[in-house]
């Protein structure tokens, strides 16, 4: 493995974050991105899913985060498990960001968080090192090993 990290904040990395803008549909609503279709599992009520799927700053999906009351699945392991779901299609519904991920090879994908940057409000996935960036590896080497004969 590349001892060079690829930092996310990088230009042409941006591809990587889970708010980069691509549709992805959940339940036969459209969301931006992938972020905010994890965001959507939080609530049952339509309304609000259709109300997350219009929002576009970072700023008012974090309001969603900390507003709205935590079921009782919203756990970290369910938050792991739905992002690595919901990035592995980010990517086969886009094979041209499919193919920029692979192109990355064996590099070590590094996600630094920036200020203010929301987990989905669970303190949990805080602590949990390069969460993002472990689920990219893992999605990457997914791709890799379907596309291979």
């Amino acid at each position: 493995m590349n001892n060079h990290p690829i930092p996310f904040g990088i230009p042409n990395a941006l591809f990587l974050y889970d708010d980069y803008p691509h549709p992805i549909s959940v339940g036969g609503i459209t969301y931006p991105s992938v972020r905010h279709a994890v965001l959507s599992f939080k609530t049952m009520v339509v309304k609000i899913k259709k109300e997350i799927a219009q929002t576009t700053l970072p700023s008012d999906l974090k309001d969603y985060e900390l507003e709205m009351p935590a079921p009782r699945w919203w756990k970290k392991e369910f938050i792991l498990g739905l992002g690595k779901i919901l990035t592995l299609r980010k990517f086969k519904e886009n094979p041209h960001l499919a193919e920029k991920l692979q192109a990355t090879g064996e590099t070590y994908l590094n996600d630094l968080p920036y200020s203010g940057q929301g987990d989905y409000g669970i303190k949990e996935l805080t602590e949990v090192y390069n969460y993002r960036g472990n689920i990219l590896m893992d999605v990457r080497e997914i791709l890799r090993k379907q596309k291979a004969p």
